[in-house]
């Protein structure tokens, strides 16, 4: 059973569908007050639908419009305050970018800056914000959601792999920093999630290829993600910290022998 997170403030990036309305959604359960931040207002507003559909009632989130691509939008939502705030005692970093497969040297050297301002410099600032008034009231949460791709190499992924390492290396780094101050600062790392648009794409060769280097047969649900951030953030974890938690059905475990996964012959 989640413990409860009553009093708590959350802040969750990237928050308008997939894993991060799923954490959205598992928070404001355990009873925290969700600040829902995204990019896209009709993105959140189709996102709160869902959540009262779910039965979660208004006072229970709030919506914030945040671009995460420009540093200047960042420090003006800070700086503006209000929408709760000034109390986030839980920051998830959610939000993120993959782009289409393709060579390092191919590719124009603003999508190398756009991908590592939104996978890892947004967060850092974020982080740099908010672990302020968390080590004032000697309590905090931050939990940077990497990807598996973030602990190996991968061909034509360089970007994205070496964003989600450097959000990793400053996971580790600012939980050390914080620790005595009652704060941690953990890392969960998902394998492919199985979102709707996964979920269009079941029938496909390259869907067929990747689930076959999953030890479980499967891909990881955005639900599942989500009970690992909820844990992460409750009281039971006080002492977990500076970790990266993999939620992949042991695709990293299997490395190069999965191959010889028996789903691999099928």
């Amino acid at each position: 059973m989640l413990e409860s997170l009553d009093g708590r403030t959350a802040m969750v990036t990237g928050a308008g569908g997939g894993i991060g309305l799923a954490i959205t959604s598992t928070l404001a359960r355990c009873g925290a007050h969700v600040v829902m931040a995204g990019r896209q207002l009709d993105s959140l507003e189709r996102a709160r639908t869902t959540l009262h559909e779910q039965g979660i009632g208004h006072e229970n989130f709030s919506l914030l419009t945040m671009d995460l691509s420009r540093s200047d939008e960042i420090d003006r939502v800070l700086a503006k305050g209000g929408n709760r705030l000034d109390t986030v005692d839980i920051l998830v970093n959610n939000a993120g970018i993959m782009l289409p497969e393709g060579s390092f040297l191919d590719r124009d050297w603003s999508v190398w800056q756009q991908i590592l301002q939104i996978n890892f410099t947004a967060p850092a600032r974020l982080c740099h914000s908010f672990a302020r008034g968390m080590v004032d009231r000697r309590w905090g949460r931050i939990i940077n959601i990497a990807s598996i791709a973030g602990l190996g190499g991968a061909k034509r992924g360089v970007e994205y792999g070496t964003s989600k390492a450097a959000l990793i290396g400053m996971t580790r780094n600012l939980a050390v920093e914080l620790a005595s101050a009652s704060v941690t600062v953990n890392a969960v790392a998902p394998g492919k999630a199985e979102t709707i648009a996964m979920s269009q794409r079941k029938e496909t060769a390259k869907y067929q290829k990747r689930l076959q280097s999953v030890p479980t047969g499967r891909f990881v649900t955005p639900q599942e993600v989500a009970y690992v951030v909820a844990f992460l953030a409750s009281a039971q974890a006080s002492q977990i910290t500076g970790q990266v938690v993999p939620v992949d059905g042991g695709e990293i475990a299997a490395g190069p022998y999965a191959a010889r996964l028996p789903n691999a012959d099928e």
